[in-house]
């Protein structure tokens, strides 16, 4: 299990993923979710001003299945540095191969590794899981995993043989939607939320109206606008509904938030066809069948960004 460089991993990328990163890369977007998560005793004793993204992931091939991972660092009554490790389900389902202490026991130890090779000492975890499925998750005790009879033994004098530590869940599934916002004070949060929460819904193009003053507040600044076209994206990957639905559903809730709307499912089809442009010129290299001149002339380029795809697939082999 090692340390993993967000710039060359080899991830699943899907567009859940992409918005969980996108949403908790953002400092005080984190901070937010933190405070409404965390005990109230934790809270006080944690400087989340202090709070600073780290730029390695610690998830082996076998958990980047079930989860993708954002790291913070911040320190602990004014001194101690410890590790706020943001994990999401993003298959939305339950692990089953393993339990969820054994999966999280894996990452923590893949960042206590990390603190060896680097010969500091090692930092506390608080591991934090965010879950958006239909199901309630129900946590349950690591002794519940072996079994019954065994389970009831486990709780007593067998405990202390068990790895023994908590994990925060934030299931989104479980929380009315007034809930999530009293919880969170920042609209992008409340809001990012929400949708991840109903991103599963079939009525999630009608439920956009619903967040419509949250949407008309994002777009009243530049950063929040930028947000707002993000949630866009979103909408557009993570679901099977059709885009001129939300696109309408957006228009009825402001015509800013509908031109927005229309603007960015332009430019996703734009970039659509660039990427079926650039396959198409790469399958072309790979045959060997024609020169760059032909294959430029077929896909409508210059024959010099022809040149420079053929030599970026060489430098790959």
């Amino acid at each position: 299990m090692r340390p993993v460089d967000k710039k060359t991993e080899n991830k699943i990328h899907n567009p859940h993923d992409k918005f969980f990163r996108e949403l908790f890369s953002r400092k005080e977007e984190a901070k937010n979710f933190l405070q409404g998560v965390l005990p109230l005793d934790l809270i006080r004793k944690l400087d989340l001003n202090s709070l600073e993204i780290e730029k390695t992931s610690y998830l082996d091939e076998y958990l980047q299945t079930y989860f993708s991972d954002m790291v913070y660092t911040c320190t602990y009554n004014d001194q101690v540095p410890i590790k706020v490790a943001f994990l999401f389900e993003h298959k939305s389902y339950f692990p089953t191969e393993m339990p969820i202490q054994l999966q999280l026991l894996r990452y923590m130890l893949a960042l206590w590794e990390h603190n060896l090779k680097q010969q500091s000492p090692l930092v506390p975890i608080i591991p934090i899981v965010l879950y958006h499925g239909k199901r309630q998750w129900e946590q349950k005790p690591l002794a519940h995993f072996f079994g019954e009879q065994l389970g009831l033994m486990l709780e007593g004098q067998l405990a202390r043989f068990l790895p023994g530590f908590d994990y925060i869940l934030k299931d989104l599934s479980a929380y009315p939607d007034e809930e999530i916002k009293a919880l969170f004070s920042l609209v992008s949060l409340q809001t990012a939320l929400l949708i991840m929460k109903k991103i599963f819904d079939t009525t999630l193009a009608e439920e956009i109206q619903k967040i419509g003053d949250a949407f008309n507040e994002l777009l009243e600044t530049k950063s929040g606008e930028k947000f707002y076209r993000t949630i866009l994206l979103y909408l557009y990957n993570g679901t099977t509904i059709d885009k001129q639905v939300i696109i309408m559903n957006m228009q009825k809730v402001s015509t800013k938030a509908g031109a927005l709307a229309q603007s960015a499912a332009e430019q996703l089809r734009k970039e659509g066809r660039e990427e079926e442009k650039l396959q198409l010129i790469h399958n072309m290299i790979l045959s060997q069948l024609l020169s760059y001149e032909q294959i430029a002339a077929i896909a409508g380029v210059d024959r010099a960004w022809v040149e420079k795809i053929a030599q970026q697939m060489q430098e790959k082999i």
